[in-house]
């Protein structure tokens, strides 16, 4: 988390989503793109569960 943030964290919330649900909704905005690919909305969904 960046230190900017940090102070503010009490403050802070995420929501998740499914990697196949971010999948079709970026297959809609951007096809045929390596940021649509399913790996790559996979590698997306999985890195916010540490942030």
């Amino acid at each position: 988390m960046p230190k900017s943030l940090q102070a503010h964290k009490h403050k802070l919330f995420g929501l998740m989503i499914n990697f196949t649900h971010l999948h079709k909704i970026r297959s809609e905005r951007k096809s045929n793109s390596h940021y649509m690919a399913l790996s790559q909305c996979k590698k997306s969904s999985l890195r916010t569960r540490y942030i």
